[in-house]
């Protein structure tokens, strides 16, 4: 979905494919149904990404409240699984995690 060189649907610069990411153009707080929407994505350079992301938080709104993204403590890493694993453990069952910037799950306690 992103060609090898492309360029940020919100800036107009051109990066290489490993320097851009998949950002919905529509956010999805304002509308579900174009999560799962391919002609939602566009390509945006991580700069774009990030400051079009931190500006949608506001839009989320949950029970009359903006919800705000913030990070669980790892209160735990254990030895698991097979060959070099680990499980993340905190302080609430959570099923994902951002880890030196790699997207990683991890299982419901």
């Amino acid at each position: 979905m992103i060609a090898e060189i492309d360029r940020c649907y919100l800036c107009g610069e051109s990066y290489e494919r490993a320097n851009l990411v998949l950002d919905h153009e529509v956010p999805v707080v304002l509308d579900l149904l174009k999560a799962l929407d391919v002609r939602n994505l566009r390509p945006a350079c991580a700069p774009c990404h990030r400051t079009k992301s931190n500006s949608e938080q506001s839009l989320a709104k949950r029970n009359g409240s903006t919800s705000i993204g913030k990070s669980d403590v790892i209160t735990e890493i254990a030895p698991g699984g097979v060959g070099t694993t680990y499980e993340l453990v905190t302080a609430l069952p959570m099923d994902n995690y951002l880890a030196n910037r790699i997207f990683v799950g991890s299982p419901r306690r």
